[in-house]
């Protein structure tokens, strides 16, 4: 006769238990079956490890028992090594596929669950997303991030995108994935979509896109770098034109920069343009520029400049180019502000519609039987910013603020000036409409920072929203959102919908 401890048995349970919970913990999701099982094994195992004792004080009793016992440890032992193969040839494999990729590369590796396995930093940086994926569903970057728009050239959005991630693929697919980032902007990618298959079973796929930025270390960079100015030059006409060699410490300008600093050449040393630029605002622009890389080349600033008998704001939109890791031509798009406000003399401010118009557009949309979105915000703190700098720091504030939102969610005619600091917009598409919820969601638009040269301000914001079906009369939609934000000013929230508005 042989004794088999229920102890033995028992251990190997508990210790798979734990590794089911921590699986599900990882993988966020109940592993239901494996974890009550485990569970049960436990329970039945710790009552014979009681009554062990009792259970085999009968002879015939006791090697029914202790056979049960070995047969349970023999085959939970081979569970536990079983498991841990499977988990290691797979992370094995997982470890193996993303270790091919590095950051210049775009890639996505996700589980036939939606799980992410690996995402390089420049998509994380293209859905500008400000928590890592990795571990977690790739719902949460539609939920929380980005908005689709097309793929492939075809009308979609994120509901028909996930439920095609739920599928099995079996080929190669090439996707043009057009989507809108939180801050509204459109922005398209293309990528290699890869079945990855483990013992002949689908396992997950794989998304991979080439960066678009050059990095030239070859004989042949000049001409590279050449047919690189080449593309931005071409990219939109600018009304002032900068190269900057920073090798040679050379700066070219066009004809308007010229002009509008009042200087005699369209050639100069950088040291005789930086001399130009107020101190704090050079010192400020230096160091933007030491944080750029070849894998974000992109940079938009804003500093005082002279004009030989003042000091009057420029806007420098550039990109610089790299040969290998040593960063070697700025090329920029300038706007030089006039002597009485920035940019133009007609800012955008100026140009917008009033009150009159935006009722009009408003019936124009209800004769339609358009379904729209009614947002009314005001700049609360800009005679506050008007007295800490100055007024053509507070308009340059103003204009950059309303400038986003029309260009991000207005409709096309849908943006209005209704007081010198209250304003209007109209989104009428549906996608507006959900980018713009996520957007408020996030809260980071209602305390914008911006920066101009080496003075900053924080705008205060507050917004009333309504909905075209929330009341009959046109009029009253646009009412709707301007009784709410005059409820969201009393109570010092951001915003609030017409429809919270007694809650």
């Amino acid at each position: 006769m042989f004794n088999c401890s229920p102890i033995v048995p028992l251990v190997l349970s508990i210790l798979l238990a734990i590794i089911f919970v921590r699986d599900s913990l990882i993988r966020k999701k109940f592993l239901k079956i494996r974890t009550t099982i485990s569970f049960v094994i436990i329970f039945v195992m710790a009552l014979l490890a009681v009554f062990y004792n009792d259970l085999t004080s009968d002879s015939n009793f006791s090697n029914i028992i202790n056979v049960f016992n070995l047969a349970a440890s023999i085959l939970l032992g081979f569970v536990f090594i079983f498991n841990g193969f499977i988990n290691f040839e797979q992370n094995e494999l997982n470890n193996n596929i993303l270790r091919s990729f590095d950051d210049n590369i775009y890639y996505l590796y996700i589980n036939k669950k939606g799980k992410v396995f690996g995402i390089s930093k420049i998509l994380e940086q293209a859905f500008g997303l400000e928590d890592s994926l990795i571990g977690q569903n790739i719902k949460s970057l539609f939920d929380n991030y980005i908005t689709i728009n097309k793929i492939n050239g075809e009308k979609a959005d994120n509901l028909s995108f996930l439920n095609y991630l739920k599928l099995e693929i079996e080929d190669t697919n090439e996707l043009e994935i057009e989507f809108y980032l939180l801050d509204g902007s459109l922005k398209t990618l293309k990528l290699i979509e890869t079945p990855i298959y483990y013992k002949d079973k689908y396992f997950a796929r794989l998304y991979v896109g080439k960066n678009t930025t050059i990095i030239l270390n070859n004989e042949n960079s000049m001409d590279s770098l050449s047919n690189d100015r080449l593309s931005i030059i071409i990219d939109e006409i600018p009304d002032g034109l900068m190269i900057k060699n920073l090798t040679e410490k050379k700066v070219w300008i066009n004809d308007y920069i010229l002009e509008k600093l009042n200087l005699n050449n369209n050639n100069l040393n950088i040291d005789e343009y930086n001399k130009l630029i107020n101190s704090d605002d050079l010192a400020n622009y230096q160091e933007v520029l030491k944080r750029i890389s070849p894998n974000n080349n992109q940079f938009r600033e804003f500093y005082r400049i002279s004009n030989g008998s003042k000091m009057i704001y420029l806007e420098e939109k550039g990109k610089i180019l790299f040969d290998g890791n040593k960063p070697v031509e700025i090329i920029s798009y300038v706007q030089v502000g006039p002597t009485n406000n920035f940019i133009h003399t007609n800012t955008i401010l100026d140009k917008l519609s009033n009150e009159n118009e935006c009722l009009g557009y408003i019936n124009e949309l209800a004769l339609n039987k358009v379904n729209y979105e009614v947002v009314y915000f005001k700049l609360i703190n800009i005679p506050q910013i008007n007295e800490e700098f100055d007024r053509t720091f507070g308009t340059l504030a103003m204009e950059e603020y309303v400038k986003t939102f029309n260009k991000v969610f207005a409709d096309e005619k849908g943006m209005f000036r209704i007081t010198g600091l209250d304003f209007v917009f109209i989104i009428s598409d549906i996608r507006k409409m959900e980018v713009f919820k996520k957007t408020i969601q996030k809260g980071k638009i209602f305390n914008a920072s911006l920066q101009y040269g080496a003075n900053s301000c924080v705008l205060d914001v507050k917004m009333g929203i309504s909905f075209s079906n929330e009341a009959i009369r046109p009029k009253d939609i646009y009412l709707n959102a301007k009784n709410a934000l005059k409820k969201a000013e009393e109570r010092d929230i951001p915003y609030l919908f017409y429809k919270d508005i007694n809650k």
